[in-house]
């Protein structure tokens, strides 16, 4: 007797089995409590003994499952679609690594020949930084002939017109004859004979009425061979007008060479400012798809370990719970032939708890 009492207390794992799946279901707490309440006088009921409310209580515990399910199969199926979405992302990562490659050659190649033409570019500056300072020097000793020519033109002009003319007009003051004197005799010495310099002193001081022909003579002569050499030095000023030309021309071309030169620098070392920032901006474009590519097969592989591990929960409560446990209870049916009227009631309660119990154990194995 005692141990009929512990065999028909006995619990089902199956029942073990929906009531632990009930208890972790996503529901409100009193639903909870109302489902599980319901399962011994529904779900321990063989389907071909329930009533209809039994088979309604039943459903709605199916419906749990169902929405179990559902939830499980939609995980298992989001996962896979984000394998297949990093599957298929692979062409475009592939693609736009080849693009990044391919955009930082080139940039380092712009780099490189941007470089070598900056080095041309110093190269052609300094030249003509040469060049200038050459036909500045040129121009310099070019124009130095030229330059005594022009001051010692000056000089005559200044002694003809200030000196001489006073001197021969006598239009001096009283004790300035010897100033202007002084500044004639260098160019007498110069430029006429020994006998008319020693002469001049004597003659210059006297008035213009008191000068003998001599005297206006050696004046005249004075005259003479200060303005034959003006007009000498007329003409090669003249005459070297051309080449000093030629020479400032020269030196004003260098001088815009140069500048050109130092302009075509400056772009050149834009140029290769802009080259080095494109340089530096496609290689972190290339790292960036580098490490894509480095993370593609783990990120593929931790994917397909959640999409593997997603859909074997859904096929384990599917198998495990759904069809061993909960569909076993549910189409269990009572092998018990119908019972005849002899038989007592305790009889047949004996009978289903036995069927209920052993049958269902043989035929699926618990969860």
């Amino acid at each position: 007797m005692q141990h009929h009492h512990r065999k028909k207390i006995k619990v089902d794992p199956k029942i073990v089995n929906v009531q632990q799946t009930l208890e972790s279901a996503d529901l409100p707490a009193p639903c909870k409590t109302m489902l599980l309440a319901m399962i011994p006088h529904s779900l321990c009921v063989p389907q071909n003994l329930r009533s209809e409310p039994q088979s309604r209580a039943v459903e709605m515990v199916g419906e749990v499952y169902d929405a179990i399910e559902l939830k499980l199969k939609n995980t298992a199926e989001a996962e896979n679609a984000k394998v297949l979405e990093i599957e298929a992302s692979k062409g475009t990562m592939d693609a736009a690594t080849t693009e990044a490659e391919t955009r930082h050659s080139a940039s380092s190649a712009t780099v490189d020949s941007c470089k070598a033409v900056l080095a041309e570019c110093f190269s052609t500056a300094n030249e003509r930084k040469l060049a200038l300072v050459a036909s500045q020097e040129s121009e310099r000793t070019g124009n130095l002939p030229g330059f005594a020519a022009e001051e010692e033109h000056q000089g005559l002009k200044a002694a003809l017109e200030e000196h001489l003319k006073v001197l021969k007009e006598g239009s001096f003051e009283t004790g300035s004859a010897k100033r202007h004197l002084d500044a004639l005799l260098p160019l007498a010495t110069k430029l006429t004979d020994e006998s008319l310099v020693t002469a001049l002193p004597s003659t210059c001081i006297k008035p213009p009425a008191e000068r003998s022909t001599f005297d206006n003579m050696v004046i005249d002569q004075l005259e003479s061979s200060l303005v034959s050499r003006l007009t000498q030095l007329s003409s090669e000023i003249e005459a070297e007008k051309p080449a000093k030309s030629q020479r400032a021309a020269e030196v004003a071309t260098a001088q815009q060479m140069l500048k050109d030169a130092e302009i075509a620098q400056q772009k050149s070392s834009d140029d290769t400012a802009s080259a080095l920032t494109a340089q530096k901006d496609s290689l972190a474009v290339l790292e960036l798809a580098k490490a894509d590519a480095a993370a593609f097969k783990p990120t593929l592989r931790k994917a397909k370990e959640a999409a593997e591990e997603a859909q074997a929960e859904f096929e384990l409560f599917h198998d495990n719970c759904r069809v061993s446990c909960f569909d076993s209870l549910k189409m269990k049916v009572s092998v018990e032939a119908t019972p005849a009227p002899t038989e007592t009631t305790t009889e047949t309660t004996k009978g289903e708890e036995f069927v209920s119990t052993t049958v269902a154990d043989v035929t699926i194995g618990g969860c």
